[in-house]
């Protein structure tokens, strides 16, 4: 297990980290530059969590990320094209079980909102559900190594409606980890939604598949 091979240091942060929502999204405000009204023992601790996500390895995986939001935001959604550029700020916490993540965009939701799940083919993913109580959710976090402030660049490479053909193995990203992906490339391919579509009255339920692209 990767959290036995580690210094202890790191293993305390982390555990730290994973340990209270409140913890994690206080670090998570100082690292994409929005916690300046923190004390400084945040921007101190923020440090150390930097430096222990640094210290794992940084792996190619196939992850999910499930959200939820209001139709005004997944109408900008709808207008994403194939080469448009999404920007996550802080340390963006995904899964690589997909079930679990379509499971939070679509769980109790209400008639004013919308389920997305993104499907990243990650670059810098650092295998953190180990140290947390909770492993079984398979919690991976994207750190591309920079430091303030913290940015995920993804590219879109395309929307899909959402099923679990169209997640888990039809809409297939080049050189995915064979481990997380069915091998399906005989099966009938899904097609990329069409904008005649993309329309918040009929469609609720977004697969944005996209990429990681590291800084240069």
């Amino acid at each position: 297990a990767a959290g036995s091979s580690v210094a202890p240091s790191t293993l305390f942060v982390l555990f730290v980290y994973h340990a209270d929502p409140a913890i994690s999204g206080r670090v998570n405000k100082v690292v994409s530059g929005r916690g300046s009204e923190l004390p400084s023992v945040w921007v101190d601790f923020a440090k150390l969590v930097l430096d222990a996500l640094q210290s794992l390895p940084a792996e190619r995986h196939v992850v999910f990320c499930g959200t939820q939001c209001r139709k005004t935001h997944f109408e900008k959604l709808l207008k994403l094209k194939d080469g448009d550029k999404i920007k996550w700020l802080g340390l963006p916490a995904c899964t690589s079980d997909r079930l679990l993540a379509a499971n939070c965009a679509m769980n109790g939701l209400s008639e004013d909102m919308c389920s997305v799940v993104y499907k990243v083919k990650a670059h810098s993913a650092r295998s953190t559900g180990e140290f947390s109580d909770h492993p079984e959710l398979q919690e991976v976090t994207l750190f591309s190594g920079a430091r303030h402030p913290q940015l995920t660049q993804l590219r879109v490479v395309g929307l899909y409606r959402y099923t679990d053909l169209n997640a888990g193995r039809g809409a297939r990203l080049p050189w995915s980890v064979s481990s997380l992906e069915l091998n399906t490339l005989d099966w009938l391919q899904p097609t990329k939604l069409q904008s005649a579509e993309a329309d918040s009255k009929t469609l609720s339920k977004l697969l944005v598949v996209v990429e990681e692209e590291l800084p240069e």
